[in-house]
């Protein structure tokens, strides 16, 4: 992507919540932002390049120039929505954007770039890159508006970065079971099967017992669906531990976590549940109006229709088709002792007040 000249002072543009950072590149040290509007990120289910979110120009600023500069940063904490893949994170962020209360960006692109570059560029470089892209994201459409952010599963690795300063965050950790998670890769069929084992291969470069836990995933089994199925397992215990890392390390509980069958079994309940973790301070009101509005359509693809019978007709299809692949594959994370969401919601944290 090329981007435009600079006319205005990089403080000013930097300062500019219509210039959103959609692009960083370590290899040429340039940032580039692209000028948009809140309803047109608000309308896109992902800010990660699949669909076009540039109703301006473009600016390519270089780097270390934006990360020098000084400009008026909010001093709002941040607000993250950390996920495994397929959970309903999309949906939970969806339901979360409230204009004039909370902006929810989901999955920037620039996010998935710093993940790519942690344990390769300049240690210095990444994290004071982490830095800017926390303080842009953070800026405000409206006076009184507040951020969430819900990167990709991809840029979990930066969790031990983006959790270093707890006081700094408001984290809320969404998940699922092993069941379901393998539910959704097999709706997802092969294109979804290809993520997940991307996804888990990049996962695993930054988890100490990485290659042995792809190595145990891939042995011992001649079926290519068992396999794909171990993989995701792999996924999901990593992203999990990833999880309860953090969680220990900012002295949190299960008052941050909620799952994909609470997503889908009360939206209200699981969105008032996110507000409490994030500190939104949404009304049940608000929320169950956007509720009405959007929870019928499909968060990925807004065109679609969406209804829970749905997904539970495609999921017993296929238990038919597959039941004793899934089977083989749990009972392989069984004896692996892999880990799931029941890990997390067994901490402490005031989960049961929340829930009352």
């Amino acid at each position: 992507m090329k981007g435009g000249l600079l006319a205005a002072p990089i403080e000013q543009v930097l300062a500019d919540v219509r210039f959103f950072p959609a692009h960083i590149d370590f290899e040429r040290e340039c940032l580039i932002l692209i000028e948009t509007s809140r309803d047109r990120l608000t309308s896109t289910p992902f800010l990660d390049g699949r669909s076009k979110i540039a109703e301006g120009i473009a600016l390519e600023l270089p780097l270390r120039e934006a990360l020098e500069a000084e400009w008026p940063v909010s001093r709002q904490p941040d607000r993250f929505i950390f996920h495994v893949a397929y959970c309903g994170s999309t949906l939970l962020a969806t339901l979360l954007d409230i204009e004039g209360r909370t902006f929810a960006e989901r999955e920037p692109h620039v996010l998935v770039e710093l993940a790519n570059a942690w344990g390769y560029h300049e240690p210095a470089l990444v994290r004071s890159s982490l830095e800017l892209m926390r303080d842009l994201l953070r800026r405000p459409w409206h006076a009184g508006e507040v951020n969430v952010c819900k990167p990709s599963n991809w840029a979990n690795p930066l969790l031990p970065l983006l959790t270093a300063e707890p006081e700094r965050i408001r984290p809320l950790f969404v998940t699922t079971g092993k069941r379901s998670y393998l539910h959704s890769l097999f709706r997802g069929g092969r294109e979804r099967m290809v993520y997940v084992i991307r996804a888990t291969e990049h996962l695993l470069k930054h988890t100490p017992d990485g290659a042995q836990l792809w190595h145990r995933a891939t042995a011992g089994t001649d079926d290519p669906l068992e396999r794909a199925a171990r993989i995701a397992l792999v996924s999901l215990h990593v992203q999990v531990q990833m999880f309860e890392q953090a969680m220990i390390a900012g002295g949190w509980g299960s008052a941050q976590v909620v799952t994909l069958e609470e997503i889908e079994e009360d939206p209200l309940g699981a969105c008032m549940f996110a507000s409490a973790a994030l500190d939104l301070r949404l009304s049940a009101g608000a929320l169950d109006r956007v509720i009405d509005a959007r929870v019928h359509r499909y968060a990925k693809d807004p065109s679609t229709t969406y209804s829970q019978e749905w997904t539970a007709s495609q999921n017993r299809q296929i238990d038919a088709n597959y039941g004793r692949v899934i089977d083989r594959a749990l009972d392989w994370a069984a004896l692996s002792n892999l880990k799931d969401d029941s890990i997390l919601l067994s901490h402490g944290g005031g989960r049961a007040a929340l829930s009352a």
